[in-house]
């Protein structure tokens, strides 16, 4: 798929059907990669990421940190912290917040 949008980008009159057969590839998922209609399912869970991978070495730096002084933050101080890098808001209150799928992500 790749090589085909390579293929794509550099020629002058892109001929999708045709680059298609050329790769193999469905001419359907590549005209929406080319055209920017879809992506990847790496680039989807990227951009749904809470945090971006220097954020997440930081959180993790964090948490070998306290637990260094022997001190391994409960669940709700590492969700702060988090929510404090990733500037989520609670509604109105101005407190942190973090989905609560993602508060167990990390365990000291």
């Amino acid at each position: 798929m790749e090589l085909a949008l390579q293929d794509l980008r550099s020629s002058e009159s892109p001929n999708i059907s045709a680059i298609a057969r050329k790769y193999g590839v469905e001419r359907s998922t590549l005209s929406r990669r080319f055209n920017r209609k879809s992506t990847t399912i790496e680039e989807q869970h990227e951009n749904a990421r809470l945090l971006n991978k220097q954020q997440e070495s930081t959180v993790v730096e964090y948490i070998r940190r306290q637990c260094e002084y022997c001190l391994p933050p409960l669940p709700s101080l590492v969700a702060g912290f988090v929510a404090q890098l990733c500037g989520r808001q609670c509604r109105g209150v101005g407190r942190p917040e973090c989905p609560s799928s993602w508060k167990g992500a990390y365990h000291a």
